[in-house]
């Protein structure tokens, strides 16, 4: 895997290009698109989401990183956020993914986006960016957090983020992918719809964008 730096982002996010050493699997079209993988803590959105970025040689984003640090403390702490604190991380990665656009760049971007809401600011009704929910049982992810460590979102904020999490409805066009596979079988079943998407849709990402499992 061959990684170099993409575009720079704020609050030191670590923005990188992922790129294998052979050719991405389909030709995605034309328009530049990019992916919000989405889903609560603990369904693998990052490890799925740089797996995807890799295959396709897409720029990848974890949209932790646009945290502002003393939000990042409150989840430490085990607060959960209101939707003061993630109005303007929200916009950060809504102004991430425009930039992308812009310069004609797909991107993969992780991000919890657990309201529709937040996806609309996200996506802001673009047909060229696309909801990716990973979709996982409770009590498995919360086995999940248990083993994990290193990150700030403390296994106690589980039942908040299931209760706040809307999930995608068939209007925004998501790839739903279950999580009991291993990231690498899921990242593949996402390739596998963008391919047949592209098939679908050779201009680009558009209406004949479908739903998998």
């Amino acid at each position: 895997m061959i990684v170099t730096r993409g575009a720079p982002a704020r609050l030191g996010a670590t923005v990188v290009r992922m790129t294998s050493q052979s050719d991405p699997p389909f030709d995605a079209g034309t328009a530049a698109q990019v992916l919000v993988v989405m889903g609560v803590s603990g369904s693998g959105k990052s490890t799925v989401a740089a797996l995807i970025a890799e295959k396709l040689g897409w720029i990848f984003v974890d949209g932790d990183s646009f945290h502002a640090p003393e939000h990042v403390a409150k989840m430490h702490a085990g607060h959960a956020l209101d939707d003061a604190d993630r109005a303007p991380w929200l916009a950060r990665i809504a102004t991430w993914i425009q930039q992308r656009l812009d310069a004609g760049e797909s991107g993969v971007v992780v991000c919890s986006a657990l309201r529709r809401a937040y996806r609309d600011v996200l996506t802001r009704d673009s047909r060229r960016v696309r909801i990716v929910y990973l979709d996982g049982d409770k009590a498995l992810i919360a086995r999940r957090l248990a083993e994990r460590q290193g990150h700030f979102m403390s296994p106690h904020l589980l039942d908040s983020q299931f209760a706040t999490l809307e999930v995608p409805g068939p209007d925004e066009h998501p790839i739903t992918v279950g999580i009991l596979e291993p990231p690498e079988a899921i990242a593949d079943r996402v390739v596998a719809e963008l391919a047949a998407a592209a098939r679908r849709d050779p201009g680009g990402a558009g209406s004949g964008w479908g739903v998998t499992r």
